[in-house]
């Protein structure tokens, strides 16, 4: 089974995948992680030569070294999925499982603007329009966070839940028709990544 966790938030919209973990759980590792204190960029670096250590420790022996100059502290991460490809090697989703924590937390995102929230809204409206009843509205800072199944068993199981940390998110399965079909529909009312 695959999962995608979707964030629509002030960057728009990312999918990262990630193999099952047998729930719906949107803290799955992803570029889209959890947001603490900002690190300086030292810092930054320092976490990302660890975070390509445990990766090769971990068998990712072709784990790329951070790229010069990106103090982001996830420039090796981007390279792996962007130009290598690593997003559906099994091999690397269980080293990520196991050394994510080790990279630098990322910024908060800037606040989304009036008019992307209300493409959000509109896009909430037009899934429950097309037969995802249940779909919620964004919350009032205009994220809206999504598990979605894109293969699998069709349980046609959707709803909503919280993390551990607390955020809450809308689980939609690809595998029922009608939620397909919402998305197919609706999606192009969201807002383009920025």
């Amino acid at each position: 089974m695959r999962r995608s966790l979707v964030v629509v938030a002030s960057v728009g919209l990312m999918m990262v995948l990630s193999g099952c973990t047998g729930s719906h759980d949107p803290s799955v590792p992803s570029a889209a992680g959890p947001t603490t204190s900002p690190t300086t960029a030292a810092d930054s670096s320092s976490q990302e030569l660890a975070f390509v250590g445990c990766m090769r420790d971990h068998g990712i022996t072709d784990m790329p070294d951070p790229v010069p100059g990106d103090t982001s502290g996830r420039s090796s991460i981007r390279y792996a999925l962007d130009v290598l490809g690593k997003g559906s090697d099994q091999t690397f989703q269980t080293a990520l499982d196991e050394c994510m924590s080790l990279l630098p937390a990322l910024p908060p995102p800037p606040p989304p603007a009036a008019d992307e929230i209300e493409a959000r809204r509109q896009f909430a409206q037009c899934m429950r329009a097309h037969g995802v009843s249940d779909f919620p509205d964004p919350s009032p800072d205009g994220s809206l966070w999504m598990v979605i199944e894109t293969e699998g068993a069709a349980t046609g199981v959707h709803g909503s839940g919280t993390t551990d940390a607390g955020t809450s998110y809308y689980a939609l399965d690809f595998s029922d028709p009608t939620a397909k079909a919402a998305w197919d529909s609706c999606s192009t009312l969201l807002p383009p990544s920025k």
